[in-house]
Parts: structure tokens; sequence; C-alpha cells
């Protein structure tokens, strides 16, 4: 899987401590014009980096030559914030050419600014490109911990526009952890707030993440979208990376589905455009894919050839964590083409690069050892020859010698490697700690608003207890006074009064019970009682009905709080109908749907032959229609009130992801 937010690369074993080379000089007679409006070092720091910037992607070292002229002038002029925009872009820049360490140190840098200028922007900024750099690294504890840093003043400040990038940076991570799942919630998250603030290009680095994430959910056809809308967005902001990155992810889809001729034709197309725009890691991603589906197909040799030549780029570039994977894959294509020699020497190379926790001083006596020991099987076959030949005492001698210095060196070898691996494994266990630190404080929160809702909802059924039943309480009350005082012609009106009110007592406790109870948190319960309560009202008020409702019901578990909203609302709809829509015959449907989520939803529409609704009687009673409104609002549903022959209520509600609050397997 490729993903140019979530590739870790291997720290350079050396930090060069010049800055790039400056390209030729150019003419900038936009640039003097720029220059001339501007009366300050601050307004010429930016006129160099903005004139710069247009440089970053056609020539690099034309963008690098007016980067340090900024970076020279706010030197100069003791300019932290100026020093502060230059770090900016040359982050940027170094990431785009590979050079993490690099980058890094210039966040770190960019940190020490902002804590000295006290700027909540440029701290946030400088957290997240170090988090970005560590990630690309390889140190996925420190990227964590340094996009919690950014997350933490991105909220104190509200800067919607970091707060989006840091969840998108965060789902690459859990991508890198192979928690699919979360990695899907902080890419939606981070799309709904891109699209938001109709930021075109977040919106399609958001895309890559989720569509990622849906790949290994093994959602094929979702992921693709992602990724063509991906492509648009791309042509249309000019980015090649999104161009990149949305077509290697496609081609892998179209490996998995083993189609390989539209696999080979978007590897392709990004290889071609890599080598165009001078872009080597697309080039090297597109290559290494290219052999990978030649070894699917049992096309050993060329797959060997084109790993091979992926395998020279990386080199190049220092990205270990792809020639990992890499020297694996040529070590199984070579065993494949019969060449068990070379098989088994790229293996070695896998095996020593995977311990990466191993220090640079490590890995130095470990090339040592390694030349110490062909060195010295080179010369064991030698003596050997000579002993053949000559048999002479002093070459068996030496042979004994660099035996056992190669038994040695790889006693000592294997004592490193077993130091580094156990090493490995304890920072490994500390991240995963981190991690679950991090979901038990989710759990906990998560936990918090639980009990903040149930406190809520036993103020909601006091509430109801003290103004529907204490009110018609009071009502009986009063009307058995008016028994003792009034005459006995009134008694028969009274008794029938109190009767109609204890009856609505009655049925207001049954609906306050009826929600409280779990045994009839489902979707059939539900459907059950509105049926049951609604030809009961209609029938007293002498209305034809017509009910169509499936015989069986999908069982889905729906909370008492929506179930009560539903069919208060339900409720509601009905006593308008009879009241004042002067109608002769209902009719209730309900199904059950697909959304364009992809996700089941309850459909239930109530339709009239009345005289629709009017407007006067529309201002008469819209407080009741805002109650309806209100309930359908608080539970995540949709309504929608509509008057063609008669009036027409629709009501969906969401069955899936808006009733799972919580997703408790990963903790």
């Amino acid at each position: 899987m490729i993903n140019r937010l979530s590739i870790g690369i291997v720290v350079l074993l050396t930090i060069l401590i010049t800055e790039p080379s400056s390209a030729q000089n150019s003419k900038p007679g936009d640039l003097n014009k720029l220059l001339q409006s501007v009366h300050n070092d601050s307004g010429k720091i930016t006129a160099y980096l903005e004139y710069g910037n247009k440089f970053e992607r056609s020539n690099p070292d034309t963008a690098w030559s007016y980067y340090k002229k900024a970076h020279r002038l706010a030197l100069k002029s003791h300019n932290n914030r100026g020093l502060s925009q230059y770090i900016s872009h040359a982050v940027k820049l170094f990431n785009d050419e590979g050079k993490f360490d690099r980058a890094l140190i210039l966040g770190k840098h960019l940190v020490s600014i902002g804590s000295a200028l006290n700027d909540s922007a440029i701290l946030i900024k400088g957290y997240n490109d170090i988090a970005n750099d560590y990630e690309y690294l390889g140190s996925l504890q420190e990227a964590s911990k340094n996009y919690i840093r950014a997350l933490k003043i991105a909220n104190m400040i509200n800067s919607y526009k970091m707060k989006q990038q840091i969840n998108n940076n965060i789902a690459s991570v859990f991508i890198e952890l192979k928690n699919y799942k979360e990695a899907n919630i902080y890419a939606r998250k981070s799309l709904m707030m891109a699209e938001s603030g109709k930021d075109t290009s977040a919106i399609g680095s958001s895309l890559i993440n989720l569509g990622i994430s849906e790949i290994h959910l093994q959602r094929y056809r979702q992921a693709i979208s992602h990724f063509n809308q991906t492509i648009s967005i791309g042509r249309q902001v000019n980015d090649a990376t999104l161009i990149g990155d949305a077509r290697i992810n496609k081609g892998v889809i179209y490996t998995k589905r083993k189609q390989f001729q539209l696999a080979r034709r978007e590897y392709k197309q990004v290889l071609n455009m890599a080598e165009r725009l001078n872009m080597p890691y697309y080039k090297l991603y597109a290559i290494f894919s290219l052999a990978v589906l030649d070894q699917q197909n049992k096309n050993y040799q060329q797959a060997a050839r084109y790993a091979q030549q992926a395998i020279s780029i990386g080199e190049k570039m220092g990205a270990a964590d792809e020639l990992r994977e890499m020297y694996d894959t040529l070590s199984v294509i070579l065993e494949k083409t019969g060449d068990l020699k070379g098989a088994l020497a790229y293996r070695k190379k896998y095996e020593i690069l995977n311990d990466s926790t191993m220090s640079a001083r490590v890995r130095t006596n470990i090339n040592r050892m390694q030349i110490q020991y062909k060195a010295a099987e080179k010369d064991a076959k030698i003596a050997e020859q000579n002993l053949q030949l000559a048999k002479n005492q002093n070459i068996i001698n030496k042979k004994n010698i660099l035996l056992i210095l190669t038994g040695a060196g790889i006693v000592i070898l294997l004592f490193f490697i077993i130091i580094g691996f156990h090493y490995y494994r304890q920072r490994q266990k500390l991240q995963e700690q981190t991690f679950l630190n991090y979901q038990k404080e989710q759990v906990v929160r998560h936990l918090k608003a639980i009990m903040s809702g149930k406190e809520e909802e036993r103020r909601r059924i006091s509430a109801e207890l003290h103004d529907d039943i204490g009110s018609a309480l009071t009502t009986i009350m009063y009307l058995c006074n008016n028994l003792t005082w009034n005459h006995q012609d009134n008694h028969n009106t009274a008794i029938v009064k109190i009767s109609n009110t204890a009856s609505s007592v009655v049925d207001k406790m049954n609906e306050i019970i009826w929600s409280m109870n779990k045994n009839y948190d489902t979707l059939d319960d539900l459907i059950s009682y509105i049926r049951h309560n609604s030809v009961e009202l209609l029938e007293n008020n002498g209305l034809k009905y017509h009910l169509d409702i499936p015989v069986e019901l999908p069982v889905i578990n729906i909370s008492g709080e929506k179930r009560r909203n539903i069919y208060l609302v339900v409720k509601e709809s009905l006593h308008n109908i009879v009241k004042h829509a002067h109608a002769t015959e209902v009719k209730i449907r309900v199904r059950i749907n697909r959304n364009d989520q992809d996700e089941d939803e309850l459909y239930l529409h109530i339709h009239d032959n009345g005289i629709g609704l009017d407007p006067d009687l529309h201002k008469r009673f819209g407080n009741g229609l805002n109650n309806m409104k209100d309930r359908i609002k608080t539970i995540g549903a949709n309504l929608n009130i509509q008057c063609d022959n008669g009036t027409n209520i629709c009501i969906n509600l969401p069955l899936t992801k808006n009733n799972i609050d919580f997703n408790y397997n990963t903790i």
C-alpha cells in the first residue's frame, strides 16, 4: 500500500550541514516589481518566499536560491517571524526531496521560535512538521506525541484548518498501525472538516487516507470512487502527488481483483508522470508495483529487472522502509528464477535492514564483519588450494586463525542482533501501551457522556411527570370538587371529564414506561407500538386507514429516546390530521431502505386526503410542528412535510452508524 502521508523512511546516517546549491540566476522581472512595492524587510522576505514557491515543482534549485535570500535577510534583520516563514517553506521542500532528517531539525527550530514569540500558530505548524517527519522516518510514537501537542494547541485557539490537517495525519498513523477502522473514522472527520472549509487540497489528502482504509476494509467500490475524486482534485489544484497517490492505490485495488491490465495501466501512468516531473519517490513506487504485478503473473525475469531498478533508486534515496520490502520481494523472485545465490544475498540485506533500531555504529560493525567474513572465506579457499598443492603448514595455520576470527565475528554479530531485537521489542511494547492509554481515555470520556445522557433522561422524565401527569391530576381534583358543589345535572359531565383525563394519564404513563423499558429497544417493537396506537386513534375518530408495513423487520436495536421521539412525532401528526385536516382516510407506510452512505434507514410515510397545511392553521399550531422538528433533530433523523392532495409527512431515521456511539472493539 502506497501513501505519501504514511510511508516510514529510515533516518539518514549523516546530516548535511550546507544548504542545497543555488540555481543559476533567473530574470525575476515580476520579483523586482514586487520588491519595489514594499518598504520593509518583512515584506521583502515574504516576496522572496512567495516568488521562490512558484519554482518548487518545476525547478527546486531556483526555489532554494530565493529561499536562501529570504533566510539571509531574516538573519541580518533579526526577524524571527520572517525566519519562521523561511523554515516553513524549507521544510516542505526538504520533504519533497526526501531529506526528512534535515526537515526534522528545522521543525524543532520552528518550535523554538514559536515558544520565544509565544505564537500558537507557529507552534502548531512546528509540532505538526516534526510529527510528519517522525512519521516519514518510521517513529510512530514520536509522531503521535507531537500530533497530540499540535492538536491541543489547535483546540485551544480553535484553529479549524490545523485540526482538520492533524486529524488526517492521525488517520495515517492508524494506517501504519494497521488499525483501519480507527483510520477510517479520523479520515472521515478530516474530510468533513475540509469540505466544510471548502479546502480543495485538504479534501484530496483526506480522500487518500479514507480510500486506503476502505481498501483494507474490502470496500473497493467506495475506495475507487474516492481515488477518482482525488485525481480530479489533483488536476484542479495542479498537485501531482495527489494524482500519484490515487493512481498507485487504484492499481493496488485492481491487483487484488486480478484485473492486472488495469493495474499495469495505472502504474505506467504514475511512472510517466514521475519521470516527466522528476518525482523519484513515485518513480520508485511505480516500478516496484510493476515488479510485484509481474511476480503475481509469474513473469519472474521481468519482475526481477523491475525490482532491481527500484532498489537502485531506493538505495540512492536512502528509503529504508521501501528497501526492506523490496529486498524481501526480490529475494523471493530470484529464488523462483533459480538464482539461489542472489536470493540469499538479498535475503541477508533484508534481515540486516529489518532491525531498524540498531545504531549507526552497530550497523558499521556489521558491515565490517561481513567484509571480514567474505575476505576470510576467500582466503580460506586459497589456503585450501595451496594446502592441496604444496601442503604448506603455514597456510594451514593461517586458515585456522581466519576460521577462528570468522567464528568470533559471527558470535559478535549474533550478540548485536539479539540486543537490537530486544530493544526493538521494548520500543514496540511502549508504543502499544501509549496507544492503549489513549484509547482508554476515549472510553472514559464516552462513559462520562453516557452518564450525562442518563442524568438528562431522568430530568426529562421528571419534567414530563410534573407537566403532563401533574396537570392531569390537578384537573381531576378540580372536577371532583365540582361534583361536591355543583348541581346534580353537572355531575355526569364532570364524571366524563374525569374519566377522559384519567384515561389520558394512563396513556401517558404507558408511553413513558414503554420508552424506558429496554425490552422494547428494537425496531419491531417500535413499529408494533405505532401500529397499535395509530389504529386505535383512527378507529375512535371514524377515519378509514391503510397500513403498508412489512411482515418481517430486521433485528435492529433502537434506544428508548429514539423510540419515544419517533412515536410522539407520529402521534402528533395523526392528532393534527384528526383535529385540523378534515380528512376521511389516512395511509401509513413503513420501509427499511439503503441510503447513499450504504446504511440501513427507517422510512415512515404518513399521507391523508385532507385540506393540506393551511397557512392560518400553521401559525396557530406552529408550536406543535416546531416540537416535531425538534424531536426529529435531537435523534439525528430527518422530517419532511409537503402538501400534495392532502399532507405528506416523511420521517427518515438512519439505523446503523447513528445508533453506534462507540466502538469498544478498538480497546
